[in-house]
C-alpha cells in the first residue's frame, strides 16, 4: 500500500512522463483542463486532495522555471461513482478525446495495458493531441471509501 507522499511522487513521476512524451509533439492551440470532460457522475475531488494537485503543479512550474523550459501542468481530481470499472472511464474518455482530436500512441498504450494488467492499483491512459499529453489515472485504493479519477494534462 503506498502512503500519501509515495503516491505523490508517483503521481508527479506520472506526469513529469507525460511532459517528456509531449516534448515531440507540436500542432495546434492548446487545450485547457476545462476543455476535458469529467466523467459522469463525477464530483470534484475534496480540498485536501484538490491542494495536493496545486502543490504538484507548482512544483512542476517550479522545476520547469530552474531548467529554463516552457510549458505547464495542470491537474484536476473527481470521484467517480464506485461501480464505475476502468473500461468504463476508458471507453468514455475514448469516445470524447477521440472526437476532439485526441489519438493514443499505440506503442505507449500497449506499455501503459501492460502496467494495468500486472499493477491493477492504478490504472492509466495517455493520450497526445498537439503539443499536449492528457493523462488518466484511476488509483484502486480499497481503504477509500470512494473511486477516484485523477486527470493531469501537460502542456509544452
Amino acid at each position: 500500500m503506498l502512503n500519501v507522499r509515495s503516491r505523490q511522487f508517483t503521481l508527479f513521476a506520472v506526469a513529469l512522463l507525460a511532459v517528456l512524451l509531449a516534448l515531440s509533439a507540436c500542432g495546434s492551440p492548446p487545450a485547457t483542463m476545462n476543455d476535458i470532460p469529467a466523467y459522469p457522475g463525477a464530483t470534484a475531488l475534496d480540498p485536501n486532495i484538490a491542494n495536493t494537485l496545486a502543490k504538484n503543479m507548482q512544483q512542476d512550474a517550479a522545476l520547469r522555471q530552474s531548467m529554463g523550459v516552457g510549458g505547464k501542468i495542470e491537474q484536476k481530481g473527481y470521484s467517480v461513482p464506485k461501480d464505475a470499472t476502468w473500461d468504463q472511464v476508458k471507453g468514455f474518455y475514448a469516445d470524447k478525446l477521440k472526437g476532439a482530436g485526441w489519438e493514443t500512441n499505440s506503442m505507449v498504450s500497449n506499455i501503459m495495458a501492460q502496467a494495468n494488467a500486472v499493477n491493477t492499483a492504478d490504472q492509466t491512459e495517455m493520450w497526445k493531441k498537439g503539443n499536449q499529453t492528457l493523462t488518466l489515472i484511476l488509483p484502486n485504493d480499497p481503504t477509500k471509501n470512494e473511486k477516484q479519477l485523477l486527470l493531469s494534462l501537460a502542456t509544452n
